[in-house]
């Protein structure tokens, strides 16, 4: 059995667009972890220097996220939703900020919770995912 979980990366500065569009990186595996790696992507020299690069920034975190599987199945990259075990994270690259909803809100920016700005996401400690 997966353990499935997906980060949506948003790049879209018009906060009056609904439904809100992005990408998807999908995990079929150690999706639990998923908080805690996208902390640790975040956090690494390269991906602060663009922080405010919404483009590189997402080149970055996802050569990050992914760097295990190489090679590998286990994981992708999508404009819908796959199978998923957790609340989705959304990693708002316009905006530098970190946010949870619910699998089917993430669409839908007032759904958005737990919205922590990327320097204080770096330096809380252990990254997990929030009761929803």
């Amino acid at each position: 059995m997966g353990d499935r979980a997906n980060i949506f990366l948003v790049d879209t500065a018009d906060t009056d667009i609904e439904p809100v569009v992005g990408i998807y990186l999908y995990t079929h595996r150690k999706g639990q972890d998923w908080p805690e790696r996208l902390r640790q992507a975040l956090i690494t020299g390269p991906a602060r220097l663009r922080w405010e690069d919404p483009q590189y920034l997402a080149r970055i975190l996802i050569d990050q996220l992914f760097s295990d599987l190489r090679d590998k199945a286990g994981g992708g990259v999508s404009t819908q939703l796959h199978d998923n075990d957790h609340p989705i994270t959304i990693v708002d690259l316009t905006a530098g900020r970190v946010h949870w909803a619910k699998a089917g809100d993430e669409q839908h920016r007032d759904r958005w919770t737990a919205s922590l700005g990327f320097a204080e996401f770096v330096t809380r400690g252990r990254a997990e995912y929030p009761t929803l």
